[in-house]
């Protein structure tokens, strides 16, 4: 039975074959702009998610969220 692959292997092996395909000139630049593309992913993702709920349940003024507190 074979090792389950480490994330950071996979990630390297994936990076590679993107500079093999010259997609990218290293291995380095193909690794920031996976992890770029993914942490844009998130962000798209949570933007949404909060405008649903926002909708959902109405959206506060943050305004006079944050004066409330304090």
């Amino acid at each position: 039975m074979a090792l389950p692959a480490s994330p950071s292997s996979v990630l390297t092996k994936a990076a590679k074959s993107l500079v093999a395909a010259k997609r990218y000139p290293t291995t380095e630049e193909a690794l920031w702009d996976m992890a770029l593309s993914t942490v844009r992913g998130k962000i798209t993702y949570y933007r949404r998610r909060i405008r649903r709920m926002e909708n959902k349940h109405g959206a506060l003024e943050r305004e006079s969220h944050a004066s409330a507190g304090g």
